[in-house]
Parts: C-alpha cells; sequence; structure tokens
C-alpha cells in the first residue's frame, strides 16, 4: 500500500493551544517534504484550531488538521489519529509532550534501524535502559509490562504492520488506551516485534492532570481482555492488577474527595452508576486529589472492590461501547 508521506507525526489534542503552538514551534524547524504533522483536534474552544490554521502556510503545507465537532473523547481521538494518519511510519504524540531539537532526525533513524513493527523509544513515562527485541508474550512478559506501553509519546508504529488491526481501535477505547491493543495484536499473531530503544526524542514529559486516573485505571485492567492465550492473560491480569492499584485507588478517592456523594456507600453507586460518562469525555482534576493521604480502612476497601469488580462489571459497561466506538466518526469532522 501506499502512503502519501513516508513520516509522520500524529498529534491528539484538546484545548491545549499553548503547548501545541510550542510543539510544533520545535518540529517546523527539522522538517522536508517527506514529514508531515497530522493534528487531530478534538473540538477545542481554546483557539487550537485558529493557531494551527496560522501555521499552515508556515509549515509549507505539511500540516494536517482534522477537526471534531465534539470531544469524543481521549481514547477515541488517539484511535483515529492512529486510523486516518496517512503515513508508512506514525510517531503518535501527545500535545503536553515537547520534542527534541532533533526528534525527527532520531525518529527517521529508529525506523532505518528497524524496519517494521512497533518502537518503543525511552522517555520519562517509560525508561529504557538497553535495546531489546520483543517478539512473543513470553519475552514482553520477561521485559516489559502493559503500564508501559500506556504512555502514547514514546511510541513509534509502521502502519503496514498494524493494518490488520486498526479496525478494532475504536472499539479498544475503553481501555484508555487503544495503542496499547495494537502491541499486543502485533506479538499474537506474529506481524512484527515491538522494538524497545534507549534513544530518545522527547525533552520533557508534561504532567497536565487532565485526565482522570479513574478512567486510566479501570481502562487499563481490562487490556489482558485482548489477549487470547489463557496463559498470559492470566499472568498479565495478575500484574496489572498489582501494578494499577494505587490508581485504582486514588482514581475512586477523587470522586470521594470532591464530595459527589454524601457516604462511601453512595460514592461506590455513583462511581458505576456513571462510570460510562468517563469514556465519553475528559475532566481536569487537581493535584491535591493525586497526593497520597494517610491510609485509613475505606482504603482497602476501595482497592478489594478495584480488583473484584473489573471483569465482572466493567467489562460488561465496555460491551455496550462497541457500537459507539466502533463507528466511524467522519460525520463528525469538518
Amino acid at each position: 500500500m501506499r502512503y502519501k508521506f513516508k513520516y509522520s507525526v500524529a498529534i491528539p489534542t484538546y484545548n491545549r493551544k499553548k503547548e501545541l503552538h510550542q510543539t510544533l514551534t520545535i518540529l517546523n524547524e527539522q522538517l522536508d517534504k517527506n514529514i508531515s504533522i497530522w493534528i487531530f483536534d478534538n473540538g477545542s474552544n481554546d483557539g487550537t484550531c485558529e493557531l494551527v490554521k496560522s501555521l499552515i502556510t508556515t509549515f509549507d503545507n505539511n500540516v494536517i488538521l482534522k477537526r471534531s465537532l465534539h470531544n469524543i473523547g481521549m481514547p477515541a481521538n488517539i484511535a483515529r489519529s492512529l486510523l486516518n494518519t496517512d503515513a508508512e511510519w506514525i510517531w503518535l504524540l501527545g500535545d503536553d509532550d515537547i520534542p527534541l531539537e532533533n526528534s525527527i532526525q532520531n525518529f527517521i533513524k529508529l525506523t532505518e534501524k528497524y524496519k517494521n513493527g512497533i518502537i518503543e523509544f525511552n522517555s520519562s513515562g517509560g525508561a529504557i535502559e538497553t535495546d531489546i527485541i520483543i517478539q512473543n508474550y513470553d519475552d514482553f512478559y520477561k521485559y516489559h509490562d502493559l503500564v508501559k506501553t500506556v504512555f502514547i509519546s514514546s511510541h513509534i508504529f509502521h502502519k503496514p504492520s498494524i493494518e490488520k488491526f486498526l479496525g478494532i481501535l475504536y472499539f479498544a477505547s475503553f481501555t484508555f488506551a487503544p495503542h496499547s491493543v495494537l502491541v499486543l495484536r502485533l506479538l499474537e499473531h506474529g506481524y512484527g516485534n515491538l522494538y524497545l530503544d534507549t534513544c530518545s526524542l522527547l525533552k520533557s514529559f508534561y504532567h497536565a492532570k487532565r485526565w482522570s486516573t479513574l478512567e486510566a485505571g479501570f481502562g487499563i485492567s481490562l487490556l489482558p481482555e485482548f489477549i487470547s492465550n489463557k496463559k498470559f492473560k492470566k499472568l498479565f491480569s495478575q500484574r496489572l492488577l498489582l501494578d494499577l492499584c494505587w490508581q485504582l485507588s486514588f482514581g475512586l478517592t477523587e470522586i470521594y474527595d470532591q464530595k459527589t456523594a454524601e457516604r462511601w456507600k453512595d460514592t461506590v453507586k455513583h462511581v458505576f452508576a456513571n462510570l460510562k460518562n468517563y469514556g465519553a469525555k475528559i475532566f481536569p482534576i487537581g493535584d491535591k486529589y493525586r497526593k497520597p493521604k494517610k491510609v485509613e480502612i475505606k482504603d482497602f476497601f476501595i482497592i478489594a472492590i478495584a480488583l473484584v469488580l473489573p471483569k465482572k462489571i466493567l467489562l460488561n459497561i465496555a460491551q455496550k461501547f462497541r457500537a459507539k466506538h466502533k463507528r466511524e466518526i467522519v460525520l463528525s469532522e469538518k
């Protein structure tokens, strides 16, 4: 299959005009005719689209803007970015993560080094100390973990290698990390390898606090549902639940701390009754809600709830998202 560009940077964004401007300014100095930047705006209302439109001519028309009329949620916008970027190699870059001055040069070097598959490079979102080629789940379980694959900005995708799995991306949005599902499918079906490399493309990893720990924790806990091999599905589930305990705990206590219910038992009911909302929008959480607090008896109850319920309740809710996330969003774009 022929693609319009050899290399592209795909940036899903929502209301990050300042950070996006900084990123685009750095990338502009590194572009040539073989490299494009695709901006997938998620219905921003802070002037993001106006900024991008004003820069398009400055960037020699190598910037392509795709705008959704409504905020379809961060995970679905990530899926949309990978589906619609017309390039052989795609660097998926978060709108608040700042690239290095030579990031494009390093991007190209990595693609020339590995030729296909998915590349995950060193970053503060997931440190990599040694170059490793991961060919199957055995290697993945030994050298890596699912939580590190969630950080979007450290991934480069060879689109021909993942083409067969792109159709599942919208459905996989309920995991909060549809791009991580691509890693799992690639390894399971043998269409390429996952390459861990010590090279870096990022200057900084910015914690914008504009996503919900609750949404992330519950969503990521369902990633093993995309693993067919029963042995590794169980192993990854056990490891993942341990890694996510603190995220799920803090996520549920975010709701508690915001006093959306007067009593704890009402809070639990509120969380699960309204969980679908967290898959459809992103909302800011103040820093104070992410700081560890004194452990109380109810916190152990929180963790117990998080560990016991994901498969029985959350997967059932996720199935209801299938029609919503699977359909194309072309009609909502302009």
